[in-house]
């Protein structure tokens, strides 16, 4: 492991390293982020630094996810100042502004400063070095203001005198018992005793009840963790950071107890951060997923139409088959580049093929069409005759029947009415030829 603090390096046991929050070597304490590597953030700039660097540009502009888990994390000043930022724009004009050319990034630094001052009457250069340490966290190559924040250890001791001032009784004197409560209680609570341990922080804070440390002891009897250590472990830090009894001891946490909050706080920012990350590649991943079905389902709908043009096409039995195909293959809405080739080729095809049919067709039309009228005028022809010699046989019978002759040949009557040259008889029927049948036509081509 390497404190990045100072800078030692040690080694420790596998599985361990969970367990270890100070420096063995500058007694500072420390942190572990989500790939393991143990981080000291010695002011505002590094934090923004490092949550820009791991977790992008929305953890850094999220005010969700940056400003309120990490608002205590920073000095008393800063913190009011990111704040502040956060909430009369000067951060959202810096986001409008990241892909932005230089002109349009120096234009938005003014008026985030601007925004910053004429707010709530930031000083320039306080308003002026909250804006640069953002655009500095996301690349911007602006130039860093003269004046400096003070490190994170003097300003820790100001905010502390501060909380102290702030309507907040000293911490009791050692001989108040004190102590002695305490250590009644932590043993309880090793021991597992959950309410006899939370009994004695009660008495305790009967006795100061803006003693953090009492409120974190009943945070880990709520929680039913037995070491205060174990709070920087649990499986949930967004969950320990909204606890009552975890608000009510950062609310009063003198310099004794703050390290062990803020490692709390880190931890709940980067979980958070976390989490975010994951839900968002949750949906991307179920949007990517729908959107290769969607797009799946419609290549298949494309393919079902073009295979349905290319069966049209294949039956085609007369030109307009081949048209109908091409009307079939016109249809298709498709975006994909291999299909729409395909369309174009059997398309050409379709035409190609219909009007080879349509000549063939012609032709055999042609032929058709001459041949069944040589047959129906052959038939016209033996219709007439038919029509005549029928005529005539009719005629000379009627005329016979008038002379007394045989109606059939017109030759004399016998005795017995029959005729003695047919030996018919007058009731015996005509004999007439036959009406000619329909000749037999060919069909028509391609019906």
């Amino acid at each position: 492991m390497k404190c990045n603090k100072c800078g030692a390096e040690w080694k420790v046991d596998a599985g361990r390293s969970a367990s270890i929050t100070v420096c063995p070597f500058c007694q500072e304490k420390i942190a572990a982020d989500k790939s393991g590597e143990w981080k000291y953030f010695d002011n505002t700039k590094e934090l923004l630094e490092y949550v820009a660097a791991e977790y992008g540009n929305d953890a850094l502009f999220g005010r969700k996810y940056f400003s309120d888990h990490s608002a205590p994390l920073m000095p008393q000043g800063q913190k009011n100042l990111v704040k502040q930022a956060f909430e009369c724009g000067a951060v959202k004009a810096i986001q409008d502004n990241v892909n932005s050319d230089q002109q349009h990034k120096d234009i938005a630094v003014k008026q985030a400063v601007g925004k910053l001052i004429d707010t709530y009457a930031s000083a320039k250069e306080a308003a002026e070095r909250v804006v640069w340490e953002f655009t500095n966290a996301i690349g911007w190559a602006m130039q860093e203001p003269t004046s400096k924040p003070q490190n994170r250890n003097n300003q820790q001791n100001v905010t502390v005198t501060q909380i102290k001032n702030v309507n907040n009784p000293p911490l009791p004197p050692q001989n108040s018992g004190l102590d002695s409560l305490m250590q009644l209680a932590s043993i309880c609570l090793l021991n597992g005793d959950w309410q006899e341990a939370e009994d004695y922080y009660k008495d305790v804070l009967k006795l100061s009840p803006q003693y953090a440390p009492a409120w974190i002891g009943r945070l880990c009897v709520d929680l039913k963790i037995s070491k205060e250590e174990k709070l920087t472990t649990v499986d949930n830090p967004n969950t320990l950071a909204d606890h009552k009894f975890f608000k009510t001891a950062l609310q009063f946490a003198d310099s004794g107890v703050h390290p062990l909050l803020t490692r709390l706080l880190v931890r709940a920012l980067l979980t958070g951060i976390n989490v975010a990350a994951e839900k968002k590649a949750v949906v991307e991943k179920a949007e990517e997923k729908r959107r290769i079905a969607d797009e799946a389902a419609r290549r298949k709908r494309v393919q079902a139409a073009f295979d349905n043009a290319c069966k049209i096409m294949d039956a085609a039995q007369i030109p307009d088959d081949y048209r109908n195909a091409m009307a079939a293959f016109g249809s298709i809405d498709s975006i994909y580049q291999d299909i729409n080739t395909k369309i174009m080729n059997k398309v050409a095809e379709c035409k190609r093929f219909g009007q080879e049919m349509q000549q063939r067709y012609d032709v055999d039309y042609e032929v058709w069409r001459e041949k069944t009228q040589q047959l129906k005028t052959q038939y016209d022809a033996q219709y007439k005759q038919w029509q005549i010699e029928t005529k005539e046989i009719k005629e000379k019978s009627k005329t016979w029947k008038f002379q007394g002759l045989c109606i059939h040949c017109g030759g004399k009557i016998g005795l017995f009415g029959s005729c003695k040259e047919c030996k018919k008889k007058e009731n015996d029927p005509l004999i007439i030829k036959s009406q000619p049948s329909q000749p037999n036509y060919p069909p028509e081509p391609y019906k």
